[in-house]
């Protein structure tokens, strides 16, 4: 959705232009080379206003002219064809919130990733000694420098962590992986590492896997809830009004797994409390149920690899794809707290469009059909049989993994954060507290 006037919006001209470019931008960026009038039928933008915007952007050089495109059937001028400037800037994605390893991404301002580096680092490092900070910011210019791309042209630096983090202030409240105590100030920290000055911004790693669902489908009105659960057990849920992230009463974004589920749960959570998704379904919580329930399963694929001290998170999906019933067991006992937490965000917010990310598709259609049935049966008044759910495109039939999401979820999400939007520049995303 487009504005075209202050009154139609409520907001101040300047932050409407600016919405719209950010709007703009984004559809160059899911649908390659675009006419002017093909923005204005897309925006519901008028041409005139698409004009003045084009020459902006143009004079800005965040878009470039790439040729024409073909002739109306009644025949006449070609329209002329444009696309973002891929060299317009960079964003340098961190890694940071595994305990043996960091990983630094480069991407354009497409957000194609076009460079990559991973380092290991010690697990037991401590973070006052500054030594993975200062891996990080070498890794940083090594990269920039063997891409030659001059640190004028860095737009920022988003570090994605695995923890409970607050992004207003660019803090690490409490580390999922590495043993370092909290309100570590990660962002200013490494800033004055750089050798250059640029912007530093830090969310929880779910929250950008989340954000890559609006590089599918750019500047969606559409509200969805986002729920991704990759391979090393990451998870997390953030709520879509279109293309803002929801934040719950405490100004708090992605929180959602944090939400008490079962307050008699005698297993600790990060963040401090006890029966939360995150907490329910950690990896002690599913390792607990497992030992509880797997003597009645003693045919089950699942019973060599537990034995073998292999049996991992993905084993469920891959296994109740395949009908295993202890396997099925583990996943309706999944499908059973997630559902809840679905419940309790229907009653606050009007999102009825759910997207899996993650292990889930793992199991083929199985969870999904499962996750649907338990919703459309809540109660007698199937309140619930409009919720549409469905498997995000980066984890269809395979885990979330790799960088890609969170790549192409880091460049929307600093994308956004360079734009004027509500007036003024927004300075960093509202406080985080996520797996």
């Amino acid at each position: 959705m487009a504005f075209e006037s202050s009154a139609q919006s409520g907001v101040k001209p300047r932050d409407i232009k600016e919405y719209n470019k950010a709007l703009t931008v984004d559809l160059f960026r899911e649908s390659g080379d675009l006419s002017m009038l093909e923005v204005s039928e897309r925006t519901g933008l008028s041409k005139t206003t698409i004009s003045k915007l084009f020459a902006e952007m143009v004079q800005e050089e965040r878009i470039i002219q790439s040729g024409t495109g073909m002739s109306t059937s009644e025949g006449g001028k070609k329209p002329v064809l444009y696309r973002l400037n891929a060299a317009f800037g960079y964003i340098v994605f961190l890694s940071m919130g595994f305990a043996r390893h960091i990983s630094c991404t480069v991407a354009d301002y497409c957000g194609n990733r076009i460079g990559y580096y991973r380092m290991d680092t010690p697990e037991d490092a401590d973070y006052e000694d500054g030594k993975v900070l200062q891996m990080a910011a070498d890794s940083v210019v090594q990269m920039l420098e063997s891409l030659h791309i001059p640190y004028s042209k860095v737009i920022g630096v988003v570090i994605g962590y695995d923890g409970i983090v607050n992004t207003r202030k660019g803090t690490i409240l409490q580390s999922a992986h590495r043993p370092w105590e909290g309100n570590l100030p990660i962002c200013n920290d490494l800033k004055n590492r750089l050798p250059f000055d640029t912007r530093v911004v830090l969310n929880n790693a779910s929250v950008f896997a989340a954000y890559a669902e609006l590089a599918v489908d750019a500047r969606s009105q559409s509200s969805r809830i986002v729920i991704n659960w990759d391979e090393n057990r990451t998870l997390g849920c953030s709520i879509f009004s279109g293309n803002q992230l929801m934040e719950n009463s405490s100004g708090i974004e992605g929180g959602f797994s944090h939400i008490i589920l079962d307050p008699s749960s005698k297993i600790p959570c990060r963040c401090g409390r006890m029966g939360c998704l995150q907490s329910l379904l950690s990896k002690e919580s599913v390792d607990d149920y497992v030992n509880r329930v797997r003597g009645r399963y003693p045919d089950s694929a699942l019973i060599p690899l537990i034995e073998a001290g292999t049996f991992d998170i993905k084993d469920i999906f891959i296994h109740g794809g395949r009908q295993d019933v202890f396997a099925l067991d583990l996943m309706k006992h999944i499908v059973n707290y997630s559902s809840i937490l679905l419940y309790n965000i229907f009653s606050i917010y009007s999102s009825r469009k759910i997207i899996l990310q993650g292990v889930f598709s793992l199991s083929g259609d199985v969870f999904l059909n499962m996750l649907k049935d338990k919703l459309i049966h809540f109660n007698n008044l199937r309140l619930y049989s409009d919720v549409e759910v469905e498997y995000s495109r980066y984890s269809k039939g395979k885990s979330l993994s790799g960088t890609d999401p969170y790549i192409k979820g880091a460049v929307m999400y600093m994308s956004d954060l360079s734009f004027k939007v509500g007036g003024g520049k927004v300075e960093n995303a509202q406080s985080t507290e996520a797996s």
